[in-house]
């Protein structure tokens, strides 16, 4: 499920508590505010969580590991309630053991050079010093040399980019910076926001290698 099916689905759940949700998937956690009208007396963030961990809780969210929420008046910039609730691991089948291959002594050490040493230049320096060894016979070394070079050129093509714009909250800066930068992307700019209730935000432009 999105993040914007989650959303659907918890706002079902509390439609009568009038409460605004805003809800974010930052990795394996999900991050969820609860914004309360400023003509709202009683807020019952903690009331409300429960009715969201309960609609979590029959979700099928294999991926999600924790929940943080998070209740704010409208207008007011700092929370006056939050929680973190972690949610017990899934366990997963085993997987099997590994194939182990019997390749020649040369090839072996070969591919260990290639994983210690990606770049092109090194790699023909550690198969000079192979064939040196007499490890390679001259067919299989250019034919790994073809490949090396295959290899180089084709990592020196362009770089295929994808985008996306989104805002991200002062009171959850960090968080979410985090957790962009470990889905790998790449902040490409910024500007100051602010919505209808007052909210300041970042609205950021991102960046990552497409996938």
């Amino acid at each position: 499920m999105t993040p914007d099916d989650i959303k659907a689905s918890l706002t079902d759940a509390i439609q009568e508590s009038g409460l605004i949700l805003q809800v974010r998937q930052m990795g394996s956690q999900l991050v969820i505010m609860m914004n309360c009208p400023r003509h709202k007396a009683d807020a019952q963030f903690q009331e409300t969580a429960s009715t969201l961990l309960n609609q979590l809780g029959s979700l099928n969210l294999p991926k999600i590991t924790s929940a943080k929420f998070y209740g704010k008046r409208e207008g007011n910039p700092q929370p006056e309630w939050q929680h973190t609730q972690n949610f017990p691991a899934t366990p997963s089948p085993p997987s099997p053991p590994p194939v182990q291959e019997k390749l020649p002594m040369a090839i072996k050490t070969f591919v260990t050079a290639k994983k210690e040493t990606p770049n092109l230049q090194k790699n023909l320096g550690s198969l000079q010093g192979i064939q040196e060894s007499g490890l390679l016979v001259p067919g299989l070394l250019a034919g790994i040399l073809v490949v090396q070079i295959l290899t180089g050129l084709a990592s020196l093509g362009s770089v295929t980019w994808e985008y996306k714009i989104e805002s991200v909250s002062d009171l959850l800066f960090t968080e979410m910076m985090d957790g962009y930068g470990d889905e790998g992307w790449e902040l490409v700019t910024a500007r100051r926001a602010q919505d209808s209730a007052g909210n300041f935000s970042y609205e950021c432009i991102f960046k990552r290698v497409a996938r």
